[in-house]
């Protein structure tokens, strides 16, 4: 069904032989001037799911791309355990084939999306042009923080799918208690459990590894995000290198690109037209690699206050 509902758009699809197994990806020729879009989405999540967002964004990019993380979507399941590990190099894998060689790509990328996408820009910052974070996850908690974060996830009855999809939507979906029941079947597949199982605090990303980004960073983080603990907005808030543009709409919950890909476009072809505008200076990127980041635009926002 999702790769029906993908082809109707234009997007097809391919698989990617990795070490973990084959990736899948759906990808579309656009009409822009920006070579590559690259959009990671969340955990138990696909890249079908940016579907609507992908096609208002044909106009700036040249070539769009979605992965199905490892074990996720029609991506094959790891032979090893599936842990953050298997995520993370899988990953790595998959874009070293679907970027041609000396491409820089723009990363979109949304919750567990956002958290990969960072660890890329700093494992490859050659081939990233910018970051696009949308309520990404990875930020650094206590343990009991870890832990009430990750029974969110781990769905035991009908009780527990309802109450995370009214934390994921901003509004109450039509269908709710049909889309609670497929979703707590799906949350009990072995390899999210295996990889709800293997977070640890020891993977979370350190302050270093945000204000270390070169790339220019594009933050969106909702006023009604009920998934992550206002603690991990406030993280990025502290962390990200001073040119990060900071956009937190009143209206938008944890997965925007679900229930207002519009202005969620909106926001992404304002950041990468002003990008386009700036006049950018070189600058040192993580490994002695060149990259490039533009001069600050606007005042970052104390944690906790929300810009429009």
């Amino acid at each position: 069904m999702q790769r029906f509902a993908m082809a109707r758009r234009g997007f097809r699809s391919r698989m990617v032989p990795t070490s973990f197994g084959r990736i899948h990806a759906y990808e579309g020729r656009g009409q822009g001037a920006l070579p590559i879009g690259v959009f990671l989405h969340g955990f138990s999540a696909s890249g079908a799911q940016f579907g609507r967002l992908m096609s208002r964004l044909t106009g700036s990019f040249q070539r769009l791309v979605a992965i199905d993380l490892p074990a996720h979507g029609l991506s094959e399941v790891p032979r090893r355990q599936v842990d953050y590990a298997a995520l993370r190099d899988g990953l790595v894998e998959a874009l070293d084939t679907l970027l041609p060689y000396g491409a820089r790509a723009s990363i979109i990328g949304n919750s567990m999306g956002g958290f990969a996408a960072i660890r890329y820009a700093n494992f490859r910052p050659e081939r990233v042009e910018s970051l696009v974070l949308v309520s990404p996850g990875g930020a650094a908690m206590a343990p009991e923080e870890l832990d009430e974060l990750r029974s969110l996830f781990e769905m035991e009855n009908m009780a527990d799918a309802i109450d995370f999809l009214d934390r994921l939507f901003a509004k109450r979906p039509p269908l709710r208690r049909l889309i609670a029941r497929f979703l707590m079947r799906h949350m009990g597949r072995p390899q999210f459990r295996s990889l709800i199982g293997s977070l640890d605090t020891s993977i979370l990303l350190r302050p270093e590894e945000l204000s270390g980004l070169r790339c220019p960073t594009l933050f969106v983080w909702g006023g009604q995000d009920d998934i992550l603990p206002p603690a991990s907005r406030d993280f990025f808030l502290a962390h990200l290198p001073s040119h990060a543009v900071i956009r937190q709409p009143p209206e938008f919950g944890h997965s925007p690109q679900l229930e207002h890909p519009k202005p969620l476009a909106q926001l992404i072809v304002q950041f990468l037209k002003a990008l386009e505008a700036t006049q950018l200076r070189p600058a040192s990127a993580p490994g002695g690699l060149g990259s490039f980041v533009p001069e600050p635009r606007e005042a970052r926002p104390a944690p906790g206050k929300a810009l429009g």
